[in-house]
């Protein structure tokens, strides 16, 4: 009964994670926009609410497809997947902006500051959070039991490698 629920709580957490990652990137794209805007010293917003509102939906569509928030293949890569899969999502409205014929509404410097900014934001932030839950793996670890079958240099190495990883021991 334990080991059940020391399982349902490490999904709640990794599922709490991952919603509270996506809030932290929709908040970060959110904001450049805004303070894009603002320091262009454009004072009708209202050209950009649906921008606003569309790239949320967009951000949790294709970064769910391409696994954003589901692996971590080390930092590089992640960041590589994060700036493609935000790349897909600008791609998306500016093919937006020119079929519905608003492309000339908009400024080019806060469209340009808002591929940029976000998509380098959004790296630094994934690269904290990874090092803040590593952090918190580390100062807050937990036993769970496990049984290796079997002897020989394959049980001893599986047991060295499970030992050595914060993540499960």
């Amino acid at each position: 009964m334990d080991m059940i629920a020391s399982r349902r709580m490490l999904r709640r957490t990794k599922s709490l994670s991952v919603k509270l990652q996506f809030l932290l990137d929709v908040l970060l794209v959110e904001g450049i926009l805004l303070l894009s805007v603002y320091f262009k010293g454009i004072h009708n917003f209202s050209l950009y609410y649906y921008p606003a509102l569309a790239v949320p939906f967009l951000m949790w569509v294709i970064y769910a497809s391409s696994g954003i928030y589901r692996r971590f293949s080390g930092h590089v890569d992640s960041s590589l997947s994060l700036i493609w899969a935000w790349s897909k999502v600008v791609g998306i409205m500016l093919v937006w902006a020119f079929v519905s014929k608003v492309s000339e509404d908009y400024s080019r410097e806060v469209a340009l500051t808002w591929f940029v900014a976000p998509a380098l934001g959004q790296v630094m932030l994934h690269v904290l959070s990874n090092v803040v839950m590593n952090y918190y793996v580390m100062r807050n670890p937990r036993t769970v039991p496990s049984i290796i079958v079997g002897n020989g240099k394959l049980a001893e190495y599986l047991t060295n490698k499970i030992n050595a990883n914060p993540w499960i021991s």
